[in-house]
This record gives structure tokens, C-alpha cells and sequence, in this order.
């Protein structure tokens, strides 16, 4: 399976890197006993079926105002899992695994990181794209989340970066150009898409903003609020290569048995991705919208026509 180069900025310095990518943002405090319980089998599933080897760990919320890296070993995944379980997780509150810490010496995933954000709880699990564990995390993840309040999600391969490196989230996306299926936006720019907040240009011409999903993935997860304007969504299951599934207050759905790229240079089928992108059209955020609030604007390195090929990568001509 062919897959992205690691995204290198000034010959040297790696920004972002391929992963199996799994985001979900949950309509629920991280403090609540549902996401507590949450956590900790977040928690077991990471932590006992990953290699390890390499790791950091970092907290920060409540008395732990500064996030500071810590070596992975037993004694720390057991404060690890203490803290999150005591922890009150207001908000800001984090919990993070990764091989990444403070220098520009960006290791890759496995990462986890979960966060008590501003409006809505964030969960982000990174794996190595050739893992041959990645469908089976993704499974268990989804029986984990069945009961919870997912207001979006999306699983499948994509670009990871660091949030030490957000600073650079202006260098995304690169890899669509050729990876099509290739998941690029990153949670700190998402939450104000699904808990809108209006942009510069939304308050200077009085737009009211409007709740919009920022993507879509071999799996994307919509919660219920988004169904009313998704007329066309049951026609999805009769489509080849699409299934439904329900959880308590969200809707599953998968394009294809497995994910893929979507490599242009390789001519992988993408159709059930643009059957997906085109039901889900009435919700997805629109293209002004991605060049102002996904990717940090879009005035650095011709940044607008680099979003409009992200943003119409499903299209037919795309």
C-alpha cells in the first residue's frame, strides 16, 4: 500500500506525518462518570495493545497548570490512569501518550490525546497507518462511544501534527492533492466549525455562522442534530460499498470494508467517498469557511488554492 511522505518543511523539519487517524468530539464534559468510564477504557485499549517504546506522557488541568513531559513506565501509566479518573478535567484539561515532546523531533504516532475543551470533549488516537491493528481499534472505539453524545467523528488514514506544532497548521493540507481519502484537519481547528463561532469575515459582513461537519473519513460519525437537513441520508445503505450503523445519538457511516488512501497515481476507487461527501453536502462547512477557519486562513503559500483542491477532492472532476 503506497502512502504520504512525512510533510517536511525547510528540508528538514517533519510538521505533520501518516497515521490511521481516529477524531471524535463528544457532547459531554470529560469530568462526567460516562466519560470518565470512557477514559479509562481509552485507556486500557492504548495502553495495552501499543508498543510503548519511546513514549511520553503529559497532563495538564487543576493543579497541573504546565503540560511537561514525563518517560513512559509502569509507575507513570499508573498515575496516568489515577489522574484521569480524579481529575475534575475543567476546561482547559489534557491527557496525552506520544512520542513527540517540546524539540523539533517529531517521532509519529501511536498518540492519544484526550481533552476537556471550551464546548465540546475531545478524543484523538493516532496509529501507524500499517498497523494491522487498525481496524479492530477502530471497532472497539466505536463500541466504546455506542452510548455517548458524538457530535462528529472520522477514522481513517490522514495527516497527523502535533499540537506543539499548530503553529504550522497553515502548511495543511498537502497531501489530498494526491491522497484524496487522506483525513488533514486538526482538532484545534474543527471545534469552531461543530460549535460555530463566527469567523472575521462572517462579523464584518453579519453573518450568522452555521453549525457545519469539517470533513469525512472512510468512517464518519454525525450526530442526530445534523439529520434534519440530511433528507437523503437512508438512500446512503443502498449504495455500493456504503453501510449504515447507529449508535444512541449518531449515525455510522463507512465508506468501503476498509479505509484507503484514495491515490490518485494508483487509481483507487473513491466513489463511495463522493457518494458520502455528496449526501452529506447540506451539513459539510462550506469553502470560505475551510480557507478562513480550518488551516489557519489561507494568505500564506497560495493557501486558498491548496483548500478549494481539499475541498472539492470528491467532487467528480476532482
Amino acid at each position: 500500500m503506497a502512502m504520504p511522505a512525512p510533510l517536511v518543511r525547510d528540508s528538514d523539519q517533519v510538521y505533520a506525518v501518516p497515521s490511521f487517524r481516529i477524531l471524535l468530539q463528544v457532547e459531554k464534559p470529560m469530568g462526567d462518570p460516562a466519560m470518565k468510564a470512557l477514559t479509562a477504557s481509552l485507556l486500557d485499549l492504548f495502553l495495552d495493545g501499543l508498543n510503548l517504546e519511546g513514549m511520553y506522557f503529559g497532563r495538564a488541568g487543576g493543579r497541573y497548570r504546565r503540560l511537561s513531559a514525563t518517560p513512559v513506565t509502569d509507575k507513570v501509566i499508573a498515575r496516568a490512569r489515577a489522574w484521569a479518573a480524579e481529575a475534575e478535567w475543567e476546561w482547559p484539561s489534557t491527557l496525552r501518550f506520544t512520542r513527540w515532546f517540546e524539540e523539533f523531533d517529531l517521532g509519529g504516532p501511536p498518540s492519544l490525546r484526550l481533552e476537556q475543551r471550551a464546548r465540546l470533549s475531545t478524543i484523538q488516537i493516532e496509529l501507524p497507518p500499517d498497523s494491522p491493528l487498525t481496524t479492530r481499534f477502530a471497532d472497539r472505539v466505536l463500541e466504546l462511544v455506542a452510548e455517548l453524545p458524538v457530535v462528529w467523528g472520522v477514522m481513517g488514514f490522514g495527516m497527523f501534527q502535533p499540537v506543539a506544532l499548530d503553529s504550522l497548521i497553515w502548511m495543511l493540507p498537502r497531501a489530498t492533492s494526491r491522497y484524496r481519502c487522506a483525513i488533514e484537519v486538526q482538532p484545534n481547528a474543527i471545534d469552531s466549525e461543530l460549535r460555530r463561532t463566527a469567523t472575521v469575515t462572517e462579523l464584518r459582513l453579519k453573518i450568522e455562522p452555521v453549525v457545519s461537519i469539517p470533513d469525512i473519513g472512510w468512517r464518519t460519525l454525525i450526530g442526530d442534530e445534523f439529520l434534519p437537513r440530511l433528507p437523503d441520508l437512508d438512500r446512503l445503505s443502498g449504495r455500493a460499498g456504503i453501510t449504515l450503523s447507529r449508535g444512541d445519538g449518531f449515525t455510522v457511516i463507512e465508506a468501503g470494508p476498509a479505509p484507503i488512501w484514495g491515490d490518485a497515481a494508483l487509481g483507487e476507487d473513491i466513489a463511495p467517498y463522493r457518494a458520502v461527501a455528496g449526501v452529506l453536502q447540506p451539513c459539510r462547512t462550506s469553502l470560505p469557511r475551510a480557507c478562513d477557519a480550518l488551516f489557519g486562513g489561507s494568505v500564506n503559500d497560495n493557501g486558498e488554492a491548496r483548500i478549494r483542491q481539499w475541498y472539492e477532492r470528491f467532487d467528480e472532476s476532482g
